[in-house]
């Protein structure tokens, strides 16, 4: 016997079981239908409402049988009718009488009747047709609902017509988009729509040739709206064909672009200064551009379509396309990072916005960017939930995108998807398109950056006594606020902005002026589309809460108030009168679960994860320090260029003392930060770590080494691995734009 098919499901309102009922039981057993059976009008609404049968079998053959009509109109109450065959069953007619008509039934709301047969062949014949005439055509119609419901509320302009023509659909989107309202339009011709003569008169002709064959056509050409404005717009001409064979119907997708091509327009501009000869960009040449680009694209369409009817004409067409392209000068400055494809979705400083088209590197398979990974990214992910983890070399495998890889690694083991009923695959998209967003020019303030405070962060909560007091919803802002806390810093202060009057610092009132920015860019990112919307699976007040957290959270990282945090968070330990012992004999602090307790915990976490470089183990806490130098130095440069106040004027690269920089560093924010979390948290190979490296710096400025010149490269991190390096020795290595000099 095959499996039972759940979505041929019967359900049978009879007042008791009798030969009637046995039959249809044996029939749906033998066809392999799942029959369910109730006794009650009552049962019957309630099953009715938790599973909807396809069809509904009521027995209606004695006076004191079920009301068939007070049943049909509870079920229509429910606005379920739609979704079953209902069906009478009836007694059978005297053979001398005339069959009694079926209007009554009809009229109380059933859809067919059945005449008692006890026959099991015949029940199951009956069955059989219900299935192969009624039932499909009730996919059919739940489909189409569906589609309809889904096309009319699309943010595309959705169109469908005659093939003549003639309007017969257009959905809100459509009349948003045009200014015309769907009464205008039904049962008109197209024609009655305005046209822009900004478009190349052979463009039509070339659609109607695709869509006259059977063949899609897609592109872009300007639309008119009835105010007689014009728009660019991304449109695709879908035939459809009947069941003869020939076209019925046409369904054209439209996307109003304007958005888009300003961006595009905006950073073509920013980007493209002159050409290799020298020659300034144009603005009109750049419509140039876009046109003969427009142009080349659809004769290339042609082209294919027509390469094994006429090659001479293909070859015609190339060769126009060829001159189309040395008409309009389309060449690109060499060596630049011009990514004209990606960038309509997302470019370097580009926020996405919701109705853009998807760009097909930031949709992607979050299952596969794990399991197809290369063996050297797997390698470089082992060991990730160990705080001696190298993230160096995952971000040197990944070609500076780790990111995404140890940020699915991480939500993975912290069940991200399940806390915030988000699939992986908007989870990885999230991942892609924060990390498209640091700047990864930054010596320091790049996605390497934001990955090691996820990780530190990572290791934090996994510490049995930071898991106790916190709540699934802390755990996630926590390491969400640690992704997001650096996304698009520019590689200087809040101080610089603020001098040097960056819109950043007037948007902001020059207070938090970074860390409000990254908040608030969070947040519009990932509600920008819900393909990356992470936080659409949350109830509106656990959305509130988790956003609130975030945003103390990533203002929390502000080095101006590190002490005012921090003073809070120790008088909270020092009003615990509860301590407990440490397997090590450490006495540790009992903190009392608390909303404003758990919130000071969460700031300090993160400000520990923040500034976490100096507890890494030597080799990688020195290659940050590096970094971070590099930033301030290049700062300290475009300050003194500038003549801006020296906000960094301990960070000339000619005088700089880096060993004496770093220790000062430790002593003034790092051993007291770190102490008080340790007396909380408990990490005793992180605190063994910081007193490591303050003794390695300690011994490097006493032995007179001073790295006192980093050169103005911010690619230094590609070159400068530290992995052999040996201060004893006196090196000056001009490849990795460092040089060391001993005194």
């Amino acid at each position: 016997m095959g499996e039972r098919k759940q979505y041929r499901m019967i359900l049978a309102i009879f007042s008791e079981n009798d030969k009637q009922l046995n039959a249809l039981k044996q029939a749906a057993e033998k066809g392999n239908y799942k029959l369910n059976v109730v006794h009650s009008e009552r049962s019957a609404i309630e099953y009715y409402q938790d599973y909807r049968p396809h069809i509904v079998f009521v027995d209606l053959r004695s006076k004191d049988a079920f009301n068939g009509e007070t049943i049909c109109k509870n079920v229509k109450d429910k606005s379920l009718s739609n979704q079953s065959t209902m069906i009478a069953v009836v007694n059978p007619s005297n053979s001398d009488k005339e069959e009694p008509s079926i209007a009554p039934l009809l009229a109380m709301g059933f859809n067919r009747r059945f005449v008692e047969n006890f026959n099991v062949g015949g029940c199951l014949n009956e069955l059989i047709m219900l299935e192969v005439n009624d039932l499909r055509q009730q996919v059919k119609i739940r489909e189409a609902d569906s589609l309809f419901a889904a096309i009319h509320n699309a943010y595309d302009s959705v169109e469908i017509t005659t093939d003549r023509s003639q309007f017969q659909y257009v959905n809100p989107a459509f009349e948003r988009t045009t200014g015309y309202w769907s009464s205008e339009l039904i049962g008109k011709l197209d024609s009655v729509l305005p046209t822009s003569d900004k478009n190349d008169p052979e463009l039509f002709n070339t659609i109607k040739s695709y869509v006259s064959r059977g063949r899609t056509w897609e592109g872009s050409y300007v639309g008119k709206r009835k105010s007689g404005e014009t728009y660019p717009q991304f449109v695709r001409v879908i035939p459809i064909i009947g069941h003869e064979g020939f076209l019925t119907h046409h369904v054209t997708i439209k996307r109003d672009i304007s958005e888009m091509e300003t961006k595009y327009k905006k950073y073509v501009e920013e980007s493209i200064k002159s050409y290799p000869n020298g020659k300034v960009v144009d603005p009109n040449h750049i419509k140039t551009v876009e046109a003969s680009t427009s142009m080349v694209i659809n004769l290339i369409k042609i082209a294919q379509e027509n390469v094994s009817e006429s090659p001479n004409n293909v070859t015609q067409s190339l060769d126009k396309v060829l001159q189309i392209l040395k008409d309009a000068e389309i060449s690109f400055p060499q060596g630049a990072d011009f990514d004209l494809i990606n960038f309509t979705e997302l470019g370097n400083n580009t926020i996405t916005s919701q109705g853009n088209l998807p760009r097909p590197s930031l949709v992607v398979n979050a299952k596969s960017i794990l399991n197809d990974a290369s063996a050297e990214i797997k390698i470089a992910l082992d060991g990730a939930s160990d705080w001696d983890y190298d993230i160096l070399e995952l971000e040197r495998v990944t070609e500076k995108r780790p990111l995404v890889y140890l940020g699915m690694k991480i939500f993975e083991r912290f069940r991200m998807g399940h806390y915030l009923n988000a699939s992986a695959d908007v989870l990885c998209n999230w991942l892609k398109l924060i990390e498209a967003n640091y700047r990864q020019s930054n010596s320091y303030h790049n996605s390497t950056h934001a990955g090691d405070v996820l990780h530190a962060s990572a290791c934090f909560l996994d510490c049995d006594r930071v898991k106790n007091l916190l709540d699934p919803l802390d755990i996630m802002a926590s390491l969400i606020a640690a992704i997001v806390h650096d996304v698009d810093h520019p590689g200087v202060t809040s101080a610089f902005l603020c001098n040097s009057h960056n819109p950043l610092a007037l948007l902001y009132n020059d207070s938090a002026v970074l860390e409000s920015h990254h908040a608030a860019l969070a947040f519009k990112l990932t509600t920008s589309n819900d393909k990356v919307n992470i936080f659409k699976g949350l109830e509106s007040d656990e959305y509130r809460s988790i956003r609130s957290s975030i945003i103390d959270m990533v203002l929390a990282t502000e080095m101006t108030k590190h002490f005012s945090y921090l003073s809070k968070f120790t008088d909270c330990l020092n009003a615990s009168k509860n301590t407990v012992i440490a397997d090590d004999g450490t006495e540790l602090k009992v903190i009392e679960s608390s909303s404003e307790n758990r919130m000071l915990a969460k700031r300090i976490l993160i400000k520990c994860a923040d500034i976490s470089n100096p507890a890494r183990n030597w080799i990688l806490s020195k290659e940050w320090a590096l970094r971070i130098l590099d930033e301030y130095m290049c700062q300290y440069d475009e300050e003194d260029k500038e003549g801006l106040p020296l906000t960094m004027h301990m960070f000339n690269r000619e005088k700089c003392n880096v060993p004496q920089s770093q220790r000062s560093f430790y002593d003034y924010f790092v051993k007291d930060l770190f102490k008080s979390w340790h007396s909380f948290a408990h990490i005793p190979h992180v605190m063994k770590n910081i007193e490591e490296n303050y003794d390695h710096w300690r011994n490097v400025e006493q032995k007179g080494i001073k790295i006192y010149n980093l050169k103005n490269e911010r690619e230094i991190h590609n070159v400068v691995y530290w992995r052999s390096l040996i201060f004893d020795l006196k090196i000056v290595e001009k490849s990795f734009a460092v040089t060391y000099v001993m005194n």
